[in-house]
C-alpha cells in the first residue's frame, strides 16, 4: 500500500469508523500494580499464614506464566503492611486528640 501525503474527508470518517470499532480492554489489559493488587491478599495470606517466601511465590506465579520480580512482590506486602499499621496509629492518635479535647473542656 502506497503512503497518502494527503487525506480527504472521507478518509478521516473511515478512520474514525475503523476506531470506534474497537473493543474496550481495560479489563483485559492490566498493569503490574493492578495485578499484584488482585492477588495481594492471596500473597499476604502465603507469606504471613503459611510460611512461603517472596521467592517461592516468584516462582510459583513464573512456573505459571507471570513474570513478576521478588522486588514487586515485596513491596506489595510492604504496602499492605504500611496500611495495616497506618490504621492503628490514626486510631491511637484521633483517641489521643479526643482525649485532650475532653481534658480542656473540663
Amino acid at each position: 500500500m502506497v503512503k497518502k501525503k494527503f487525506y480527504s474527508g472521507s478518509d478521516v470518517e473511515m478512520a474514525k469508523l475503523a476506531l470506534s470499532e474497537l473493543p474496550d480492554l481495560t479489563e483485559e489489559r492490566k498493569s503490574l500494580h493492578d495485578f499484584l493488587g488482585a492477588i495481594r491478599d492471596d500473597i499476604l495470606l502465603l507469606v504471613r499464614s503459611k510460611g512461603y517466601t517472596i521467592k517461592d511465590i516468584r516462582n510459583t506465579l513464573k512456573e505459571a506464566g507471570f513474570e513478576v520480580g521478588e522486588k514487586a512482590l515485596r513491596e506489595t506486602v510492604r504496602e499492605a503492611e504500611s496500611r495495616k499499621s497506618g490504621r492503628r496509629n490514626g486510631a491511637r492518635q484521633e483517641r489521643k486528640t479526643a482525649v485532650t479535647e475532653s481534658r480542656d473542656t473540663d
